[in-house]
C-alpha cells in the first residue's frame, strides 16, 4: 500500500484543527510555537505517514517515545530528546506510544539549518534549552508581532542545539578508521538527502566527499550494512513520491526534473524499485488520501 504523503507547512495548517491536538499554540504567517503536540488524534500525523516538512523547526520531546525515520535514518525518539530539522526534511513516523508528545517551534525563514540534529542531552542541558523555549513561548503569547525578538530567541535555541552537538560529537581523526568511516557516512547521508532527486551515481557522492568510488562503497557498506545505491535509490524514491503526490505535474515532467534521460527510463526505474507503475502509485495514494 502507498504511504500517504502530507506536506506539513504553515500554509497547510488549519489552526482550529491542529489546536485539538495541542496544549497551547501560537501561529503567524512566519512561525509557530506549540506545546504538547500529540501523536494520537492528530489529523496531520498518523502512523506510516510520510511528512514533508517545508520549514525548518525545533522539537523537544515532552512525553512518550516513537520510532521515526528522518531523512533516511531511523531514530528511537524518547522523552528529553531535542530535534533540529532543516527545511524540506522527509519524516516517516513508523510508530509512537499513546502518550507521545512534543514541544516545538517552526523557525522563521531567516534562520538557516543545514542538516538534521537529533540529541539526547543530560538533564541540565535539557533544562537550559527548555528555559529558552519557555521564554519564547511567553514572549510569543504577549508580543506576537515582535519578530526581531522572536528571531533572536529562536536563534538562541538553534545555537544551543549546535553547541550541544559540538560538545557531544566525537572528534573525527584520520588515525581512526572506524571514526573516519562514521564521519564519511554522516556526510554521505546529508549529501544524499539533498541531492538524490537529480544525482544517482556513486561517482557524484565520491567526488563530493573527495574519496574514490570504491572506497566510498566499501565504507558505506561496512558502516551501515547497506550499499551506496540502496541509500541513493531509497532517497530518490522518496523524492519521486513527493513529486507524484504533491503537485499536478506529469510523469514526463517529473522524469525531466529528476534528471532521467527519458520518461520510459523513469517509469522502468520506479517500477523496479517500488514494484508498481508510477501512475498506479499515484492512484493508490490519492485513494488513501480520500479515505
Amino acid at each position: 500500500m502507498a504511504n500517504k504523503l502530507t506536506t506539513f507547512s504553515l500554509q497547510d495548517i488549519q489552526s482550529d484543527t491542529i489546536q485539538q491536538s495541542l496544549e497551547s499554540f501560537q501561529m503567524t504567517t512566519d512561525y509557530v510555537v506549540a506545546k504538547g503536540l500529540r501523536f494520537v488524534g492528530n489529523p496531520y500525523v498518523k502512523s506510516g505517514m510520510l511528512l514533508l516538512l517545508k520549514e525548518a523547526r525545533v522539537g523537544i520531546v515532552s512525553a512518550g517515545e516513537a520510532i521515526v525515520e528522518i531523512d533516511l535514518t531511523e531514530y528511537h525518539v524518547t522523552k528529553g530528546m531535542i530535534i533540529l530539522l532543516p527545511h524540506d526534511t522527509i519524516v516517516n513516523i513508523r510508530s509512537a506510544s499513546s502518550d507521545y508528545a512534543i514541544n516545538g517551534t517552526v523557525l522563521l525563514p531567516t534562520i538557516n539549518v543545514d542538516a538534521p540534529i537529533i540529541l539526547h542531552p543530560d538533564d541540565d542541558v535539557h533544562q537550559d534549552t527548555m528555559r529558552i523555549y519557555e521564554t519564547l513561548c511567553i514572549f510569543c503569547h504577549n508580543q506576537p508581532g515582535r519578530k526581531n525578538v522572536i528571531e533572536h530567541l529562536q536563534r538562541a535555541i538553534v545555537d544551543n542545539v549546535r553547541t550541544i552537538q559540538t560538545a557531544t560529537s566525537p572528534r573525527w581523526s584520520s588515525q581512526s578508521p572506524s571514526i573516519r568511516g562514521e564521519e564519511i557516512f554522516h556526510k554521505f547521508k546529508v549529501l544524499v538527502s539533498r541531492n538524490a532527486r537529480t544525482e544517482r551515481k556513486v561517482s557524484f557522492y565520491a567526488d563530493q566527499l573527495c574519496v574514490s568510488p570504491h572506497y566510498l562503497m566499501s565504507v558505506i557498506q561496512r558502516v551501515s550494512g547497506q550499499s551506496v545505491m540502496e541509500w541513493v535509490e531509497h532517497a530518490a524514491m522518496l523524492q519521486a513520491k513527493i513529486l507524484l503526490t504533491t503537485n499536478k505535474a506529469t510523469i514526463s515532467s517529473i522524469a525531466e526534473e529528476m534528471n532521467f534521460p527519458t520518461t520510459t527510463a523513469f517509469c522502468r526505474w520506479f517500477k523496479r524499485i517500488e514494484g508498481k507503475k508510477a501512475g498506479e502509485y499515484t492512484k493508490a495514494h490519492n485513494k488513501l488520501a480520500e479515505s
